[in-house]
């Protein structure tokens, strides 16, 4: 049963990830649906000049000074924490690492960054920064049950302390897009969408593009939201494997649905904490009589076989001395 805020209380939003990846998107979501059904209550909104355009009446804009990322979310110290908000809603982990409300609200999407760090002395830090924005938060909310199920074993958040909300479809982004494949020609383009992470895997799909018939025929990787070092690293690895790749940076709506229009294949090349994902037909939006093998970077089966083969280097008279009757045996 809903439970009707009081209109006495002040509900703070962080907005400062509009415009930035997944989260960004997961904030917008929710303040366009706020502003169509613009609630009773006092609401406050954290973020750049863009939020203003995502108010409603009543709805207050706290202007942010720095990105939402400097400093790990910690430079806005002490922040809007003079509005007295009663709750605060945060759409990611990368959040203030003091309370600005009495209950508060973290989305954390998954632990897939410490599961695949870009080092080992990141891993840790990453894992520490999680269980501090953990212990922070009366509620995490979540996209899926396994994301659940990761966050009570690699946090270990009690069941209790989260929710699933599964992210919606965007069905009618699908249609248009859909639509758009009527008239927008084909190109030769192979599209990533999202920023750039060590567990994203852009490196090795930059490699591969270009060791692949597709690359060498003249395919160009396009990687939507990817920008600042990031492009420069990874346009470097283009020009050491031969790969050419196009940088459009964060685009808008339109241009966004134009590209996967133009797109052959729409590639999600993330590592997975879990066992290798299985093929599926791609949605009719993104439809392409091109076929894409999804395999896993790194799966089970060779990551047995690599500490398999790391034990038998490390202690060579172990895995030799085998009795001929065990030999014939196998």
């Amino acid at each position: 049963m809903p439970v009707a805020l009081a209109t006495n209380r002040v509900t703070l939003i962080d907005g400062r990830w509009i415009g930035i990846g997944g989260p960004g998107r997961v904030a917008e979501n929710l303040l366009r649906g706020l502003q169509e059904i613009a609630p009773e209550g006092r609401f406050a909104v954290w973020g750049p000049d863009r939020v203003a355009d995502l108010l409603w009446p009543g709805a207050e804009h706290v202007l942010s000074r720095h990105h939402a990322k400097a400093w790990y979310s910690q430079r806005e110290f002490p922040g809007p924490r003079a509005i007295g908000a009663d709750i605060a809603y945060y759409p990611h982990q990368l959040r203030p690492g003091w309370r600005l409300a009495p209950i508060e609200v973290t989305t954390i999407h998954d632990t897939i960054p410490f599961r695949y760090p870009g080092s080992r002395l990141m891993g840790t830090v990453t894992r520490a920064h999680f269980h501090w924005m953990a212990r922070l938060s009366t509620l995490i909310v979540t996209d899926s049950e396994f994301s659940k199920r990761s966050l009570q074993t690699d946090l270990r958040v009690s069941a209790e302390r989260v929710r699933v909300l599964p992210l919606p479809i965007d069905h009618d982004g699908a249609a248009r897009v859909r639509a758009l494949r009527e008239t927008v020609p084909r190109s030769e383009r192979v599209v990533f969408l999202g920023r750039d992470a060590p567990h994203k895997n852009l490196d090795r799909l930059v490699r591969a593009m270009g060791r692949s018939a597709f690359g060498s025929g003249g395919g160009v990787l396009t990687l939507i939201g990817v920008d600042g070092p990031a492009e420069e690293r990874l346009a470097t690895v283009a020009r050491a494997s031969g790969a050419t790749v196009e940088f459009p940076g964060i685009v808008d709506q339109d241009r966004l649905e134009e590209l996967l229009a133009s797109a052959r294949l729409l590639v999600q090349p993330s590592r997975r904490a879990s066992a290798c994902p299985q093929p599926r037909p791609s949605p009719p939006a993104f439809r392409s009589p091109s076929a894409l093998v999804v395999r896993c970077p790194r799966s089970p089966k060779a990551r047995s076989s690599r500490s398999t083969r790391s034990t038998s280097r490390q202690s060579p008279r172990r895995s030799t001395r085998r009795s001929p009757r065990a030999s014939s045996r196998t």
